[in-house]
């Protein structure tokens, strides 16, 4: 398929992912307008070069679910899912990822990388974990000071 049907599976992708985060009370990733921009122009400029995909799984004609993956140098970065519902007692999550990841090693791939975020599904279908770091990095203003003073204090 082209940049039209990995748009179109975008939006379908949105519409499934923000229907579960809300029956959990929770905005979901597209509850910011920004988000979805940004995924729309990715798709766009990066599209046709390879560097991102948007599969869509089904049963019959009804929807599965559909995964977002960034691809680059023989690793497939999973980043985004929505899945059907209505296929939950049939883990549609776990058939989506087994599927893609066979997908992928038959295309060549080397890693198919879960990106963050620790659950069943991933420690299930997962071979290795690395662990990740997070690192903020902020001018030296007063309220940093004060920060640093107060943990050393605490730390004596």
């Amino acid at each position: 398929g082209g940049i039209s049907e990995a748009l179109t599976y975008l939006e379908e992708l949105k519409r499934l992912h923000q229907q579960t985060w809300r029956l959990r009370g929770e905005p979901g990733a597209f509850g910011n307008p920004v988000f979805e921009l940004f995924h729309q122009r990715l798709i766009e400029t990066a599209f046709a070069e390879g560097l991102i995909d948007v599969l869509k799984f089904q049963v019959g004609d009804a929807p599965l679910g559909y995964l977002l993956n960034f691809v680059h140098d023989g690793t497939v970065y999973q980043y985004q899912s929505g899945f059907n519902g209505a296929y939950n007692r049939q883990r549609p999550g776990y058939i989506a990822h087994a599927a893609a990841i066979q997908y992928y090693l038959d295309a060549g791939m080397r890693v198919y990388n879960f990106m963050v975020g620790d659950n069943q599904q991933k420690s299930s279908l997962s071979t290795n974990t690395e662990q990740l770091f997070w690192l903020t990095l902020q001018r030296p203003n007063l309220g940093m000071r004060l920060e640093n003073i107060l943990r050393s204090l605490r730390a004596d």
